[in-house]
């Protein structure tokens, strides 16, 4: 029977105790090349050994930045801005203890590109006149994705998918102070959807929910990426404009109530128009530029209904 002591000193209880860790951990030497591994850091990169060891270490994690320019590692566009690589040199070349960071890297696992959050800790190690780091790499990926749903959940309008109504004044507040940083303009658009009542009176409230999902999408598609929608409540929706004056939100206004107006919605006959008021950012505070908006969206309802104001 084998003396636990020589147990414990033997290579085959080291390599058992190794791979039945669930972090990955991989040992790099000083060219950054993986030496040692478990089985966890295959299963989470699913790379063959043949892939992994000897190699550098973002060749044999599948680093998106290797795959995509056809490069080893240490040699593409993004090696000097990489978090782990800088790690790992700063681990050598400072002798560090334990280094521990967060890290969210794309990589392409299976042929498939995809986003994994971790926490790494690199340890320096001296052993036998030789210099490694050891680093133990635990998947965070599932925890922060239901992290980001919930936060999304929290910032979203259910119905439209757009942002909700206190989400909105957070960007607006946000987008505000920014203008007054930098001295950029800002705009913004409140739109209102003409009768809705009789939509949810003559077709019911599922055919009403319907039409408000599909008049924040055309909304959504007919805006920059920097620009951000929201629904505001009820039938209104209100849209910040980031870097832009009056008469270019105006544009985007009409462009966005001729495309609900001639827009084929839920109901054969179903006719759906929008009236809009459009605010210039004048150093004002948000409730009173929203309120501005507002004043000129009910002033377009006066006037007749399907129609921009400025």
């Amino acid at each position: 029977m084998l003396d636990i002591n020589d147990l414990k000193e033997s290579n085959e209880f080291l390599n058992a105790l190794l791979d039945n860790l669930i972090p990955a951990v991989f040992i790099v030497d000083k060219d950054i090349r993986i030496h040692s591994f478990n089985n966890s850091f295959k299963a989470l990169f699913h790379k063959p050994e043949d892939r992994i060891l000897g190699e550098l270490f973002g060749n044999a994690l599948g680093c998106a930045f290797v795959m995509d320019e056809a490069k080893d590692c240490g040699c593409t566009s993004n090696c000097d801005n990489c978090l782990l690589r800088n790690t790992l040199i700063q681990v050598f070349n400072l002798k560090i203890p334990a280094y521990k960071k967060r890290l969210t890297r794309k990589f392409y696992i299976n042929d498939q590109e995809i986003v994994k959050y971790f926490i790494y800790t690199a340890k320096y190690v001296y052993f036998n006149n030789e210099e490694m780091v050891l680093i133990i790499v635990d998947d965070i990926t599932e925890l922060m994705e239901t992290n980001l749903q919930l936060k999304k959940m929290t910032i979203t309008d259910g119905l439209t998918q757009l942002h909700n109504h206190n989400h909105l004044h957070y960007k607006l507040d946000e987008e505000i102070n920014r203008a007054k940083r930098y001295g950029n303009k800002l705009s913004i658009i409140m739109l209102d959807i003409d009768q809705f009542k009789s939509v949810n009176d003559s077709h019911g409230h599922q055919v009403g929910d319907k039409t408000l999902a599909s008049v924040g999408k055309i909304i959504k598609k007919s805006l920059r990426e920097i620009d951000i929608p929201g629904r505001y409540g009820g039938e209104e929706f209100l849209v910040i404009l980031p870097h832009t004056g009056l008469e270019n939100s105006f544009i985007t206004a009409e462009r966005i109530r001729k495309t609900i107006e001639s827009a084929a919605f839920e109901e054969v006959g179903l006719k759906i128009t929008v009236s809009g008021g459009v605010a210039e950012f004048q150093m004002e505070r948000a409730h009173h530029l929203i309120d501005k908006a507002d004043k000129l969206l009910y002033k377009a309802k006066q006037k007749g209904k399907n129609r921009i104001e400025k």
